[in-house]
């Protein structure tokens, strides 16, 4: 209080060249974070072109490699070390690198996402389209955003008609899915560059996750005709196993990648959501905030929906399980 008695107290001149130097200085701050936000973003844009580079590269020497030394799906492979290793397990060590490169790429696109919607509101406070005493700078920002909850979070989405994952049906889940691999584009064809782009990244790791696993089932089947008995441990469990738990695994990354790329086509981390949630929490009143998050409901899914879900998901394994071992 005393501070702004002591403001008011000086003269309209000094007031007037007060404000002028703070809003002078608030724009050479946001010309640097433009800057630094772009230098950014194009850090971020470089990384996940070498994760996919990294990703597709070792697939094709480790599958280059396999090929070379001759592989036979009816004996065992000697071409590492002393031990012999079945084959089927061999197809598996591609996805040791794809699974993890797969994920943290979409991980990578919500993080650029955010920044592009904040990086807008930046514009907008340069141009003067914003009042700049609302401006706080990125790092302030991000402490502010964390105050709420991401529930919250979704609410203000939800608020300006952005759909959220959790909400769409199964069938829409399912349509979106087939969009994506090719089976049903219809509409979906008519795609941004970056989300085609987004897809197209999908597609990669998906489909050579799917070939990886692909001839690894075929060597176990092979593997079952050629030879009645594994050596010393009497059946060939182990290889079926470690099978199995890549596909679990692998099954359980790729949902979480197509909800990632389904959430950053039209959902709660594509540009116009950060865009929305950077305006609400930055530039809205509290009280409105507020307002918003009280009237604003999301649909709980439904319990049993759920659990049928899981348990669809339990036979589906136990099929795979008794057709493989």
């Amino acid at each position: 209080m005393k501070q702004v008695h002591i403001y008011n107290s000086l003269s309209k001149n000094i007031r007037t060249y007060i404000s002028h130097f703070i809003i002078l200085l608030s724009m050479s701050m946001m010309e640097e974070e433009l800057k630094l936000l772009k230098d950014e973003l194009k850090a971020l844009k470089e990384c996940q072109t070498r994760y996919v580079s990294l990703a597709v590269t070792s697939v094709g020497l480790i599958l280059s490699y396999l090929t070379k030394n001759g592989i036979d799906t009816s004996n065992q492979f000697n071409g590492i070390g002393t031990q012999n290793i079945n084959v089927s397990i061999i197809w598996l060590i591609p996805l040791i690198i794809l699974l993890p490169f797969s994920r943290i790429f979409f991980v990578k696109a919500t993080t650029i996402s955010k920044i592009v919607g904040y990086y807008q509101i930046l514009e907008g406070f340069h141009k003067r389209n914003h009042p700049i005493r609302k401006y706080i700078g990125w790092e302030k920002s991000m402490e502010v955003l964390r105050t709420f909850k991401r529930l919250d979070e979704k609410k203000i989405v939800k608020s300006n008609g952005i759909p959220l994952w959790e909400e769409a049906s199964t069938w829409a889940k399912t349509k979106f899915f087939l969009s994506t691999i090719g089976l049903d584009l219809g509409k979906e064809s008519e795609l941004k560059p970056m989300s085609g782009y987004w897809r197209l990244i999908y597609i990669t790791f998906f489909s050579l996750t799917i070939f990886c696993l692909v001839l690894s089932i075929y060597s176990i089947r092979q593997w079952d005709l050629d030879n009645e008995l594994f050596p010393i441990l009497g059946k060939n469990n182990i290889p079926k196993l470690i099978m199995l738990g890549f596909l679990i695994c692998s099954s359980s990354i790729f949902k979480y990648n197509l909800k990632m790329l389904y959430q950053l086509e039209r959902g709660f981390h594509s540009y116009k959501a950060n865009l929305v949630l950077w305006e609400t929490v930055l530039l809205e009143e509290k009280e409105t905030i507020t307002a918003i998050i009280e009237n604003t409901k999301l649909n709980k899914p439904s319990k049993l929906k759920w659990l049928c879900k899981k348990v669809i998901f339990i036979i589906f394994v136990l099929m795979i399980i008794k057709g493989v071992i």
